[in-house]
């Protein structure tokens, strides 16, 4: 018990440094100030200019299917920017030897954890108030702009709550997977070819769940069945319930395989992390660094 109690007070003090630091950025606070504006405004301001063009037969479904292909762009930006934050981190550490410093008094893993939950406390707060601010536009200006009347019921609230669940269970993926890339450099100019392959696979799998969102394939049973795998459900999953063609019981089940799916994710990234995280100079190679082959030169 005293071992947890000790692995825990690791992993919290360095999760309370990352997350102060962000919350002490001026830089950052501003940016969530200028999201806040454009996200209310700019839609206001398109509605009420747009509102005289639109056809008499403009209907709510055309809306939705607008928000569920919005909602994949939003996921996408939101998880990655938050993500790449913790690998910005893991590599400055890298870069300046820090990490030497404080791997003297912690494991690997309770330092890779640590920045994963400091990062995505910021980040989670940030998205709900993004969130807020996007369900405010889009479910209250734009419509009165429009001439449509809509009703807040509790569908919309477990809609918000399951935007909110996705955001949490992508992030979690991508920045483990982005800390142990990021342990394997230890220059910033070499992150780049790191990230490649995590890179290259969150875009395909963005392109596919945004059309699955706004084209009928998201009605199709192949289609669901995509929606179900692990680095796609993030993205898809909320828009497709949206739209309504993904039923809650499916949203569900969605959920449950991405959850199961964190664990052996998190493992594998805790050991990439932890056999990478004192080795500088040349890029490791993953199979090595999985080997827990490397270390200082």
């Amino acid at each position: 018990m005293g071992d947890l109690r000790g692995v825990w007070y690791g992993v919290r003090v360095v999760a309370a440094y990352e997350l102060a630091q962000r919350l002490q950025s001026r830089r950052r606070l501003v940016t969530l100030a200028v999201l806040l504006a454009l996200l209310i405004g700019v839609p206001f301001a398109l509605a009420r200019f747009l509102a005289p063009e639109l056809p008499d037969e403009f209907e709510i479904e055309e809306l939705a299917v607008g928000l569920s292909g919005s909602s994949a762009v939003f996921m996408f930006v939101a998880i990655t920017l938050f993500a790449s934050d913790v690998l910005n981190s893991v590599v400055a550490d890298k870069s300046n030897r820090v990490i030497e410093v404080l791997l003297s008094s912690l494991r690997p893993y309770q330092l890779m954890a640590g920045k994963i939950l400091g990062v995505g406390a910021y980040g989670l707060v940030s998205f709900s108030v993004l969130v807020g601010a996007v369900a405010i536009s889009a479910g209250l200006i734009v419509p009165s702009s429009l001439g449509i009347r809509l009703t807040v019921d509790a569908g919309s609230a477990w809609i918000l709550l399951l935007t909110i669940f996705w955001f949490v269970v992508g992030y979690f993926l991508f920045a483990a997977l982005y800390a142990a890339l990021g342990a394997t450099v230890s220059r910033i100019e070499d992150v780049n070819q790191a990230v490649l392959p995590v890179t290259l696979v969150s875009v395909v799998v963005y392109l596919v769940a945004y059309m699955l969102v706004i084209t009928p394939l998201g009605e199709t049973g192949w289609g669901r069945a995509l929606a179900m795998l692990p680095m796609l459900s993030q993205f898809a999953v909320p828009g497709l319930v949206l739209s309504g063609a993904l039923s809650w019981p499916l949203a569900l089940l969605a959920g449950a395989i991405n959850v199961a799916a964190l664990p052996p994710a998190i493992w594998f990234a805790g050991r990439v992390y932890s056999g990478s995280a004192l080795a500088v100079g040349a890029r490791v190679p993953l199979l090595r660094a999985w080997r827990g082959q490397s270390g200082p030169d």
